[in-house]
């Protein structure tokens, strides 16, 4: 690495960029994506269109109907995560360090944009709060949140997700109600295939950024909410740049990106957290 070629460096971005599109993280797909410019940080907020019209008279004129379209601010923020390669150490080590190096920048955004995802979501004014002797979320729980975002107009178009932690998953996976609904027992031991992943028109998801309860601090919180609930504001898409120091043997890898996540309809968003009785 002493000597990096521009070849190198265009070659490098390149696979890192195709690598980065392809191992997608299923919290950021589980949202909606919009560009934004420097001009205006705004998001359009999408709502569901209004009812149409009937009976419009013979040569008469059409009655307008305006769907509402608020804008949403949106605070970007600069994503970046930095490697330090040194040719020295590089020829000490038997691994492939550039390709370890690629992986790392792009679960290192991935991991971020997940987090400041989990922190637009925290902000929801819709919080609703089960009590529960064994600390865990049941199947009664998900009805609840569905029968919720149904009430508030939630599209069940295949694209509302329940967002939990590792711990409210096996929750739902060892409550008898959930195992034996709709014969989901039997498809709830192949993990990540079909229906296995849903419960109650929900695709669930789970990461390790949701508090889990089990300190007895903070109470195991998921979500549920609509794609459209939530959206990842971009100004600045994937990068990736090489940079070598001057009279040095280091050169550092940099994947950046810029952007946020907000609330863009909060009505199709729901915090739920089961605290101990």
């Amino acid at each position: 690495m002493a000597n990096v070629t521009s070849t190198y460096i265009t070659e490098f971005s390149e696979k890192t960029l195709y690598d980065y599109q392809k191992m997608n993280s299923d919290v950021v797909s589980a949202i909606d994506y919009q560009q934004v410019s420097a001009n205006s940080l705004y998001v359009r907020q999408r709502q569901a269109a209004v009812e149409a019209n009937t009976g419009k008279p013979l040569y008469g004129q059409y009655t307008p109907s305006i769907p509402e379209f608020n804008k949403v601010q949106v605070s970007p923020i600069d994503i970046y995560i930095s490697i330090p390669v040194d040719g020295f150490a590089q020829k000490q080590t038997n691994i492939q360090f550039m390709d370890a190096a690629r992986n790392a920048i792009i679960w290192g955004i991935r991991r971020k944009k997940e987090r400041l995802i989990y922190d637009a979501a925290t902000s929801t004014p819709n919080l609703v709060t089960f009590a529960s002797n064994a600390n865990q979320l049941v199947w009664n729980n998900v009805e609840i949140l569905r029968t919720n975002l149904a009430q508030n107009d939630a599209w069940n178009n295949g694209e509302m997700y329940l967002v939990t932690s590792p711990a409210g998953k096996k929750d739902l996976r060892t409550d008898a109600t959930y195992t034996g609904n709709f014969g989901l027992g039997q498809l709830l031991a192949i993990p990540y295939e079909g229906d296995a992943k849903k419960a109650s028109d929900f695709q669930v998801i789970e990461t390790t950024l949701l508090p889990t309860g089990a300190s007895g601090t903070l109470p195991r919180r998921s979500f549920a909410w609509h794609k459209m609930a939530l959206v990842w504001a971009e100004l600045g898409g994937f990068e990736v740049v090489v940079e070598q120091m001057p009279n040095s043997n280091t050169t550092y890898i940099i994947g950046r990106e810029y952007g946020n996540a907000v609330i863009q309809n909060p009505a199709g968003l729901f915090a739920t957290d089961i605290t101990t009785d």
